[in-house]
């Protein structure tokens, strides 16, 4: 038998010693462990919330028009909430116009693209909540699209009080409006009637874990191949379609982001993305460009709300380049 001879200081300090190392490791492993928790809980948080709200570095100027002269009325329709219309006042007397349907974003900028837009064009506005789900739900119904076509044509002959024709229609969305976007493109008996399809920042993609990796995660490519087709389609020089996204430089942590939904598509249609630096409408600064033939990927600078918020104002700068692809 073995006797400590150690003195009693000597003795209690052995002790504390060894308390503190156990302490020490339990710190660690609970430290460890609510990182790990943290890095979970950022894939599943709302993604609204992981971005910063103010922006200083860039000017972000904004639309000052609050009201516009024309007609706004509502469109009854199937969807949870009614569309809003906006035919510009110098526009009323024409009977050929080009449609905007809109999803998600204040109305008032896309009245605004419409008043400036350099042909007669009628707008709608439809904006049904903050998560792209709602825009999905309320597209799975493949006839709904056409049920709002017909509404929106019957109501604006109806304000109007003559008959009308619909030369080109426009379909765009901004954030989570890309929900109704996609449900929209995936009906292919849709794509015949659409002109244009503009996504302003905002396409989205789940991310697939690979065994719960983080540095490993793959987006997944289910969610986009509806856009891949329809930049394919556009990509092509005889296309009747045009093709527009533009992206900020937001990583969201809980969805793949903009610019890696972008970069996929791109790779996809075996697209080379351009490093650029150009001035953009409202203060914007392009980086990047990716184009053939009716598809074409721009890509800002900003990480931020008011970077974000950007791409929705300037809706009627993206609809003037959209016509010219």
């Amino acid at each position: 038998m073995i006797r400590n001879t150690l003195p009693p200081y000597m003795q209690l300090s052995s002790q504390l010693k060894g308390s503190i190392a156990c302490i020490t490791f339990l710190i660690a492993t609970s430290w460890f462990l609510a990182l790990q928790c943290l890095a979970q809980s950022s894939r599943t948080a709302d993604h609204e919330n992981t971005i910063p709200t103010m922006d200083s570095a860039r000017a972000h100027y904004r639309i000052t028009d609050s009201v516009f002269a024309g007609l706004s009325f509502k469109i009854k329709s199937s969807l949870p909430q009614e569309p809003e219309a906006y035919i510009p006042s110098h526009r009323m007397k024409s009977r050929k116009f080009d449609l905007l349907i809109h999803f998600h974003g204040e109305s008032r900028a896309v009245m605004y693209a419409a008043k400036e837009f350099n042909a007669s064009m009628a707008a709608i506005s439809i904006n049904l909540g903050e998560n792209p789900t709602v825009y999905v739900e309320a597209f799975e119904d493949t006839s709904l699209f056409n049920d709002l076509l017909k509404r929106t044509v019957n109501s604006i002959e109806k304000k109007l009080k003559h008959p009308i024709q619909i030369r080109r229609i426009f379909l765009s969305g901004f954030g989570e409006g890309y929900g109704a976007l996609r449900q929209i493109i995936s009906v292919k008996s849709n794509l015949p009637k659409l002109y244009a399809v503009l996504l302003l920042d905002g396409i989205h993609a789940k991310y697939v874990l690979d065994r719960g990796t983080p540095e490993r995660d793959s987006i997944d490519s289910t969610e986009l191949q509806p856009f891949v087709d329809l930049a394919r389609q556009a990509a092509n020089p005889d296309s009747g379609i045009k093709f527009l996204i533009t992206h900020s430089e937001i990583f969201p942590g809980s969805v793949a982001s903009t610019t890696e939904c972008s970069d996929y598509i791109i790779r996809q249609i075996r697209v080379k993305r351009i490093s650029t630096f150009r001035h953009g409408p409202l203060g914007m600064q392009q980086l990047s460009r990716a184009r053939l033939n009716h598809f074409e990927v721009l890509g800002f600078a900003g990480n931020s709300l008011p970077d974000h918020l950007d791409h929705l104002e300037a809706l009627y700068h993206f609809l003037r380049a959209t016509v010219r692809l």
